[in-house]
């Protein structure tokens, strides 16, 4: 049975949909993104936006006497974050001629369309890398607290703005920076009331390419022995930090130590797809690939960094 002209568009929508998430087009899971943040999906009626709030847990309990009266306290608000997905568009057509000529001249689309998946692939990479490449720097880049991801002057919550959390240093990346880092870690991982938070398992040592290298080499279960010295001190990193390369720092010395699900937030509003349509006036078959999204986070503990530059 002939392909009938106005059936192309229907016919090779769902043709191009699968090439356009196979793993060398789209490839979901070769992307770094979904490794570090916490991906969620929006539905239907859910509104524009995504929206958190945080309310604190209670303060430390205290000695209370016997028959005294107990104490009675109240959460602070915290933080809010609101998260507006964008839409992410790219195209191609082909025209009536070319579909007369050549009867395969759709399916001959087949590597634009890989490439417009790989070009999904690498926005949705850059959009969650972005908050990495601007870790240090507030502005534009800064959170729901006014400030970088990575900041020495966190407000503890927006009533007591005077006290400061610190998840930034300067160190380059070594065995003892990373040492000074979970120093860091245990003195400032607390809640909005002061309260000592557990420092998660399996921590992300995230860098560029560049730093891969040594990430390995510092974290390696060969590496039984400090690396880069003599005194063959045991490494206390050996298997204990998991090290991810995600080409898309653009840093050849920053570095991350991250906690999944604590914080950093990549939203689906609509997956990579495609959609199709005829054109009459210019006689072309339109193919348009199209998602919302959006990245950002609501609580910056999950992220600990350093720009490496001492």
């Amino acid at each position: 049975m002939a392909t009938m002209r106005a059936n192309v568009p229907d016919l090779y929508t769902p043709v191009f949909n699968e090439m356009i998430l196979e793993s060398d087009a789209y490839g979901e899971e070769t992307t770094v993104m979904p490794k570090i943040f916490d991906v969620k999906t929006m539905k239907n009626g859910e509104g524009d936006k995504y929206e958190t709030s945080s309310l604190s847990s209670l303060g430390r309990w205290t000695v209370t006497n016997e028959s005294a009266n107990v104490n009675f306290e109240d959460p602070i608000q915290g933080y809010n974050s609101s998260f507006t997905p964008l839409k992410y568009t790219n195209a191609f057509q082909v025209s009536f001629e070319a579909l007369d000529d050549d009867r395969y001249a759709v399916l001959k689309k087949e590597d634009e369309v890989k490439a417009m998946g790989r070009g999904a692939r690498d926005a949705s990479e850059a959009m969650a890398a972005g908050h990495f490449n601007n870790a240090f720097t507030a502005g534009a880049t800064a959170g729901a607290d006014g400030v970088a991801l990575c900041s020495n002057s966190h407000p503890k919550n927006p009533e007591e703005t005077g006290t400061l959390y610190d998840n930034y240093t300067t160190d380059a990346l070594s065995h003892d920076a990373i040492e000074t880092m979970f120093a860091l870690i245990d003195a400032n991982m607390k809640d909005s009331k002061g309260i000592i938070v557990e420092v998660p398992s399996n921590p992300l040592l995230v860098t560029g390419s560049l730093l891969h290298p040594l990430a390995k080499r510092l974290v390696s279960d060969m590496a039984k022995e400090r690396p880069e010295t003599v005194n063959r001190d045991i490494n206390v990193w050996a298997g204990e930090l998991q090290p991810v390369k995600w080409r898309h720092i653009t840093s050849s010395t920053a570095w991350f130590i991250v906690f999944r699900n604590m914080g950093l937030k990549f939203i689906w509003r609509e997956k990579p797809h495609f959609r199709s349509w005829i054109n009459e006036g210019t006689e072309q078959y339109c193919f348009k690939g199209r998602m919302r999204a959006v990245s950002g986070w609501s609580d910056w503990r999950g992220v600990w960094g350093s720009d490496g530059t001492t």
